[in-house]
């Protein structure tokens, strides 16, 4: 599939805060993290080697980064089991950025 186009700054703004690690306490040197998509659809995914058990609380710093990606009708997924990993799945539709 083709690569995406450069994401505008509002699409790319939750990137760099879920790869430096403020909204959860991560628990690795240099955080892997994959960014792609489609055409359609910007896709960025931080991944950790912690011990898991990361939530979504109110006011919380995944909560900001959800928001954010909702006010561009975008999604946040969290997977964090206890014991870990934890990633962070941002969506956003390209025509939102």
């Amino acid at each position: 599939a083709p690569a995406p186009a450069a994401a505008p700054a509002p699409a790319a703004a939750p990137a760099p805060e879920a790869a430096s690690g403020p909204a959860w306490p991560m628990s690795v040197a240099s955080p892997p993290a994959w960014a792609g998509g489609s055409a359609d659809r910007l896709v960025v995914e931080v991944r950790d080697d912690g011990a898991g058990g990361a939530a979504i609380q109110p006011g919380g710093g995944l909560a900001g980064l959800r928001d954010r990606a909702e006010a561009l009708d975008g999604a946040l997924v969290l997977v964090s089991p206890p014991g870990g990993p934890a990633t962070v799945r941002v969506e956003i539709p390209m025509s939102a950025a």
